[in-house]
């Protein structure tokens, strides 16, 4: 069966209520509403992308440094993220 399109924010009991898994409306009153675009998953996703662009940015950050100091220089010659020219 297919699942109806439910605008973001829905209650989640309704949005089951809607799609027919959930027949009472009895709990629903009680349930925390929590809106789509903050749900778990999004979140841990959109923490793992920041977590990503910090690490990227710092080792960006690292080698650029790096490479302005005379001492960096030889470091890099032997540094993994050296580019191969």
């Amino acid at each position: 069966k297919r699942k109806k399109k439910i605008p973001a924010g829905t209650h989640i009991g309704l949005e089951k209520m809607i799609n027919g898994e959930k027949k009472t409306r009895r709990k629903m009153d009680r349930r925390v509403k929590i809106p789509a675009r903050l749900s778990r998953s999004f979140l841990r996703r959109k923490a793992e992308k920041e977590l990503l662009l910090l690490l990227v940015g710092l080792c960006v950050w690292a080698e650029l440094w790096l490479r302005s100091c005379d001492i960096g220089m030889e470091l890099l010659s032997s540094s993994p993220f050296k580019k191969k020219n």
